[in-house]
């Protein structure tokens, strides 16, 4: 439904031959000005560059309770494309990316689409929004001070 040159770079193994014979054939039928292509399976260590080499990460799953490749791709400079069922949220008004409702499949090809138009350096602006919010999370996490107290619990010191 975009109507911009699209192409979906898809990674990972495939789990379920018959999903992936059924994502093929949604794949053939695509229109001229939108392609599909499985990149198969990478290492941890090689998902940061790849994120960072693409426009936008699209993952608009029912729901995430935390989002690792959502963060990742976030920690990349990469804006995100997601539902609207995961702690990420207000994307849009942080130039992060978009939070959008599970099946709005308009709302997701008018996004690639907004996203597209923009000039480079509102793209440019829309990584750094991208970033910040990765580093946001992290700043305002409690997840350190957490860890750093259960380290000390377990070897029983008390935390300075």
């Amino acid at each position: 439904r975009c109507t911009v040159p699209a192409k979906l770079s898809i990674y990972g193994p495939v789990g379920d031959d018959a999903y992936w014979q059924a994502c093929q054939a949604q794949m053939a039928a695509l229109p001229a000005h939108v392609s599909a292509e499985w990149c198969q399976e990478i290492s941890n260590d090689a998902a940061p560059e790849m994120l960072a080499r693409h426009d936008l990460f699209l993952t608009p799953s029912l729901s995430e309770n935390f989002g690792h490749a959502i963060f990742e791709s976030l920690a990349s400079g990469t804006p995100v494309l997601i539902g609207d069922q995961t702690p990420w949220r207000h994307l849009a008004a942080q130039k992060a990316g978009h939070d959008l409702p599970v099946g709005d499949a308009e709302g997701l090809a008018a996004a690639i689409d907004h996203y597209a138009a923009l000039p480079l350096t509102e793209q440019a602006a829309w990584r750094t929004g991208a970033r910040t919010a990765a580093e946001r999370w992290v700043a305002d996490s409690p997840a350190r001070d957490a860890m750093a107290s259960l380290f000390y619990r377990l070897i029983e010191r008390p935390a300075t």
